[in-house]
């Protein structure tokens, strides 16, 4: 039920029937309810998970307005660097869906933002992201039926106590009202410009706005026509896990231009860049 074409660790997980006898206590002012999950994992990586949650409840994230969300939420059995998530719906994504990743380093609280770049149902972190929890919440009703989390590889991930030491457990029966979320990004970036990643730039359709850091998966390659012109906002950039082809040539150059001081750039992590 999985498959793996480059040695990286990775879990799946898929839901089965509910069965309230195992799960314990939830409440039901959350509708929220507990599903079992099959774990498997490429390599040598030990199924790592405790359950999986699902429900209703208020999101409130810094800088931006609160909303009421539906939630998936994985509790892994040890922390657990992630560097994908692949969501499975019974619609599938389009890739223009409204949708936090939320992550913990802690059992209780202390949710950050985690950036990403998606194409359709695929999520790229921008930063790897150490968790014990991690969260998919969405305004829309998103009907999950399966999550594949993408494991960073083997490493020392222990957590500093002192991270989670302000933060208690819920009393027996009782959960939070709403899941408040920390964005430790380096500006505030609204859900509604999170960048599709075209497979082609086209030079029909020069010059192109480029607002954020763009993630090239590992399984992508992307095209620059010639005499294509790409504008990066402030931090905006590249970071190639996979292929990037520039066709630029001395007649019909490829221009990569900031909009404003400073741009990041291009970054290599593994990937490959050809110019023409």
């Amino acid at each position: 039920m999985f498959s793996a074409s480059r040695p990286t660790h990775s879990s799946r997980f898929s839901s089965t029937t509910f069965d309230s006898r195992l799960h314990g206590n939830v409440t039901s002012t959350m509708y929220s309810r507990s599903i079992f999950l099959f774990v498997f994992v490429v390599r040598d990586v030990a199924a790592s998970f405790l359950r999986v949650e699902s429900g209703h409840q208020r999101i409130l994230i810094d800088g931006r307005d609160p909303y009421v969300g539906f939630f998936t939420r994985i509790l892994f059995h040890q922390p657990t660097c992630i560097n994908a998530v692949t969501i499975h719906c019974l619609k599938p994504l389009t890739g223009a869906e409204e949708i936090d990743i939320l992550y913990s380093e802690c059992d209780h609280g202390h949710w950050k933002v985690a950036h990403y770049t998606n194409t359709k149902e695929t999520f790229t972190l921008r930063n790897e992201v150490v968790a014990r929890q991690l969260s998919i919440s969405s305004p829309l009703v998103l009907s999950i039926i399966d999550v594949q989390v993408e494991s960073c590889g083997s490493r020392n991930l222990t957590i500093p106590p002192e991270r989670c030491r302000t933060s208690h457990p819920r009393r027996h029966g009782k959960q939070k009202l709403a899941i408040r979320a920390r964005d430790y990004g380096r500006r505030r970036r609204k859900r509604s410009i999170e960048y599709v990643l075209p497979a082609v730039y086209r030079a029909d359709a020069s010059p192109y706005d480029i607002p954020v850091d763009v993630v090239i998966p590992s399984d992508r390659t992307i095209v620059v026509e010639p005499c294509v012109t790409l504008r990066f906002g402030d931090e905006a950039g590249f970071t190639i896990h996979g292929v990037l082809i520039v066709n630029g040539t001395k007649s019909a150059p490829v221009n990569f231009e900031p909009e404003g001081s400073q741009w990041k750039g291009l970054e290599f992590i593994n990937g490959t860049v050809v110019m023409y």
